[in-house]
């Protein structure tokens, strides 16, 4: 599934992101494959946020429709 399917308060881990700009992005941002982020917002037509750790970041919806996630399950 990609970020954009995740719901508020999911717990999810990176699987796959696209080479080029927009993984350049958010490995600057401390976002490869592996991390496991929540969703912490979803705007709807909007951006989404997700938290890693203590940190918040928003994403746009086109970058992160290309983010594969799985759920963690506790």
């Amino acid at each position: 599934m990609t970020l954009t399917e995740a719901n508020r308060g999911d717990t999810i881990q990176v699987i796959r992101i696209p080479e080029g700009l927009v993984r350049a992005q958010l490995l600057r941002l401390g976002i490869w494959e592996g991390s496991k982020l929540t969703c912490a917002l979803k705007v709807p037509a909007g951006p989404m946020v997700v938290r890693q750790d203590d940190i918040e970041i928003a994403l746009g919806r086109n970058i992160a429709s290309e983010i594969q996630v799985s759920p963690c399950h506790a």
